[in-house]
Parts: C-alpha cells; sequence; structure tokens
C-alpha cells in the first residue's frame, strides 16, 4: 500500500466500491427472495412513489382562441326565425281588365300589407291590429308560397296588435287568361280544403323566444326581418329609445330602421335570435316596435281562453 502513488490509491478504492456495491445488490435480491410478502410489497411501492417523484410525466397544455363574430350570430338568427315571418295580405275581389267586379267570382287577388310572426308551433300568429282595417278578407303568406286563412283571437286596443291562429290552406285559383292581370296572385277561398285537412305546406314554425324588457339595453343590435313574396329580407338597426307606457299606450321600442309602410308588423330579434319587439310604425327616420313581452302576454291570454273552452266542452253534461 506504501508503495502506490496517489492515482493507483484512487483506482482502488474504485474498484473496491464496485466490488462492494454488486456484492450488496446479491445480498439484497437474495433477502428479498426470502422476505415475506408483505414487506416486498412495501418495499416495491416505495420504489415506484420515488421514480413518480423523479420521473414526472410530461404534460403540454393547448391553448386555441376562437374568435366570435357578432355576424356569425345574426346569420344562425336569421336562419332560425325565417321561417316564422309571414306576410299579411288582404284578399280582394277580382276585377277585369275594364275594372268590372262580379257578384259571383269567388277568387281574389292577393294585396300586401305587411308582415306578421308565427309564435307558437301550431300557428299563432301577431301582427298590427291596423292591417284589419283595411278590408274584409285576409290571408297569411309562409315563405314556401301557401296562403292561409287566419280567425282573430284577440285585438289589444292599447298595444296596437291583434293575434290570430292560421286555419284553411288556400289554393290558388284556375288561371282566367282574358282577365288575369300577369304576376297578381290569384286565390280561391271558396274552394278552399275543410278546416281539419292537413296541409301542403313544406314550412315548420318553432315557438319564438322573448327578451325581457329589463335586459334591453340602449345601443344593442336589432335585426329586423321580412318577407316579401317567398324572399326574406333583413334590415340591421340599433336600439335607440324607450317610451314609457300611458293609460292609451304601451311601452315602445324607438329602432334605428327605416324601412318604410312595407316593413310594418315586421319582427325585431337581437343578436341570438330572441324578439325584442314587432314593428308597428315608421316616423323621422326611426321604428317604432311594440316589445315583444307585449306579444308574449297577449299570446298567453290566447292559450288561457282556449284551455278554458276545450275544459268547458269535455266536461261530463
Amino acid at each position: 500500500m506504501e508503495e502506490l502513488n496517489k492515482t493507483q490509491l484512487i483506482l482502488l478504492a474504485l474498484l473496491v466500491s464496485f466490488v462492494t456495491s454488486i456484492a450488496t445488490g446479491i445480498v439484497t435480491v437474495a433477502l428479498m427472495d426470502q422476505a415475506p410478502p408483505a414487506i416486498t410489497q412495501t418495499i416495491n411501492r416505495i420504489i415506484k412513489e420515488t421514480e413518480r417523484v423523479i420521473v414526472p410525466a410530461k404534460q403540454q397544455a393547448t391553448v386555441e382562441t376562437v374568435i366570435v363574430k357578432e355576424e356569425d350570430y345574426i346569420v344562425k338568427a336569421v336562419a332560425t326565425n325565417s321561417a316564422n315571418v309571414v306576410s299579411v295580405n288582404a284578399l280582394a275581389r277580382r276585377k277585369s281588365r275594364l275594372g268590372f267586379t262580379v257578384a259571383s267570382d269567388t277568387r281574389r287577388v292577393v294585396s300586401p300589407l305587411g308582415m306578421g310572426l308565427v309564435l307558437t308551433k301550431s300557428g299563432t300568429v301577431a301582427f298590427p291590429s291596423a292591417f284589419l282595417d283595411t278590408g274584409e278578407e285576409f290571408a297569411l303568406g309562409t315563405n314556401d308560397g301557401s296562403f292561409f286563412l287566419f280567425k282573430v283571437k284577440t285585438r289589444d286596443a292599447v298595444s296596437g296588435l291583434a293575434i290570430a291562429e292560421m286555419e284553411r290552406e288556400l289554393l290558388p285559383a284556375e288561371p282566367d287568361p282574358e282577365n288575369d292581370v300577369p304576376g297578381v296572385i290569384v286565390l280561391d277561398p271558396a274552394k278552399a280544403p275543410p278546416k281539419d285537412s292537413a296541409t301542403k305546406t313544406s314550412v315548420s314554425f318553432i315557438d319564438v323566444q322573448f327578451v325581457s324588457a329589463g335586459s334591453m339595453k340602449l345601443g344593442q343590435t336589432a335585426v329586423a326581418l321580412g318577407l316579401f313574396g317567398t324572399g326574406e329580407r333583413i334590415l340591421l338597426g340599433t336600439l335607440s329609445g324607450f317610451s314609457k307606457p300611458t293609460e292609451k299606450t304601451t311601452a315602445l321600442l324607438s329602432i334605428t330602421i327605416n324601412g318604410g309602410a312595407a316593413w310594418s308588423g315586421s319582427p325585431l330579434f337581437d343578436s341570438t335570435g330572441k324578439v325584442l319587439g314587432i314593428t308597428t310604425s315608421t316616423v323621422g327616420g326611426e321604428s317604432s316596435a311594440v316589445l315583444g313581452e307585449v306579444a308574449k302576454t297577449l299570446l298567453a291570454g290566447v292559450i288561457e281562453v282556449k284551455e278554458t273552452e276545450n275544459a268547458s266542452s269535455n266536461a261530463p253534461k
């Protein structure tokens, strides 16, 4: 040992350490084979937990940014509610090219008055009651070209809204080449199918959702949805004001939309597709609209009366 230099002593120490490690491993394995199972399981658990701490699992977090534009909501709102917008039409007596009407002629010419909104799947409609002052016979038109007779259920003088139920479908009249005006739709109410018969319309209505008055905010987007013939149109504006209700008038919304008289009755939606109101008039470049909640209240009254009538008719006599 005294003859060994420093380098040789270090190498000797490493050799002894290596041999000792091997011997220790052999002894440990031999003892593990002879040890009771409980001790072996405990040692294995300690080893596994140690590995878990020393070598943690690698996790990568992925962050994805999604930008949703308001126009995407508007497109969806229009698609959801477009079938529920109907045209309100007067049915006028058909005149010959010479300007005469024949009392026995049951055919009627369709004359558009404005729009209405179907509130329920069953076809309950709200529209300005002023339309009913323009004639005697009326029909509702859907976006697939169908027309329906309807029955007025209530007419509210304060809000200026009427609630009606769609009934029999009207069929196109037989053409009269000598007297028909090109491009004018002619229907024949006298040949309408029975009330309970199946309709041919392909339109499916939905139960609309309403915006609560308390959640409306000045400056929020308003979408007016209209139906002209079989084509939908929209106008965009903002909610610009509220008017307080009085004894003779209901609360109204002011919207920065000026579509003219042709857009009377058009429903107003927010960007999520809920009903803000129903347009009743246009003054000074802005439109006034009855709150959607008013139509909701009138609808509830109609449903209540209908349920009462059904209960009475089904009651034992």
